[in-house]
């Protein structure tokens, strides 16, 4: 009760704020459906920790595991085990229910977090009470098999060669000129752009990209991480932008807005990369 009362204190003056994003997630979040292959791949993924493809038999072993142990954890009233084992299954129950019947978008891996810190404690509580290091010994081989191999599962996914955004960022730095401006889909495009730029070693770049379509969501996602001056009007055309060359990031029209009709079209580059990933640049020139 101390800690609770001294947590509402310190968190009291952001109370507002917590209410302004509910109301932004009822707003602009529509519910997800709840089915039986999403709630298999985050439990996989929350059991384990790693990526479910491929990697169904580690997480229900573990299952195994842990049934098994939490049994011998009800059997015995072990307080210290019940204690981490109701903090790692409560959070399920309440994401389940918040889905279910109010259709929000709450089950998801991160909003089960502390749940995974609980279970961490609950198998340290389970080794704690090994009695001997040779079933110690034997539960440490179980836990590290199964986490393990789907940590395996989940390298043998990983891409050998650098993504799309990579390779075309390479290509960049020996093609643009002072004074270029890019434009991409939006802010989370312009981030990636951003980043990749200052790997490549280009870190005063001018990126746009388009104003949100209302002004309510500004602040929404993405929208946070990107300055006034990087927005693009909803009134104004790409083409009006005042520099001698515009790229275009995968020029296919944005959100409404036009693509460069009023200037000279220079050339389209595409770009591959590893985990089948593409990436396409248009160059415009001068105005028409």
């Amino acid at each position: 009760m101390g800690a609770g009362a001294l947590a509402l204190l310190a968190y009291g003056p952001w109370i507002p704020v917590l209410f302004n994003q509910v109301d932004q997630v009822n707003t602009w979040y529509p519910g997800s459906e709840l089915s039986w292959d999403r709630v298999e791949r985050i439990f996989i993924s929350w059991m384990i920790g790693v990526h479910p493809k491929s990697a169904e038999w580690p997480a229900f072993g573990l299952l195994s595991l842990a049934a098994g142990t939490g049994i011998m954890v009800v059997v015995r009233r072990d307080r210290s085990g019940w204690f981490f084992l109701l903090q790692a299954f409560i959070p399920w129950v309440l994401a389940l229910y918040a889905t279910m019947f109010f259709d929000r978008p709450v089950f998801v891996e991160r909003g089960l977090a502390f749940a995974h810190f609980s279970l961490f404690g609950f198998w340290g509580v389970i080794w704690s009470r090994c009695n001997g290091w040779l079933w110690r010994f034997v539960l440490s081989c179980f836990l590290g098999t199964f986490c393990l191999s789907g940590l395996m599962n989940t390298l043998k996914d990983v891409p050998s060669t650098p993504p799309a955004e990579e390779v075309a960022m390479a290509w960049l730095k020996q093609n643009h000129r002072p004074g270029d401006v890019f434009f991409v889909a939006g802010p989370r495009a312009l981030i990636r752009l951003r980043y990749y730029a200052t790997q490549a070693g280009m870190t005063s770049i001018d990126v746009r990209c388009p104003e949100p379509s209302s002004p309510t969501i500004v602040g929404r996602g993405f929208y946070a991480a990107v300055e006034a001056v990087e927005l693009l009007p909803k009134d104004q055309s790409p083409s009006t932008l005042p520099c001698p060359r515009l790229w275009v990031v995968d020029d296919k029209g944005v959100e409404g807005q036009p693509l460069p009709p009023d200037r000279k079209w220079l050339g389209s580059y595409s770009f591959e990369g590893g985990g089948a990933t593409s990436y396409e640049l248009t160059l415009y020139g001068e105005n028409e």
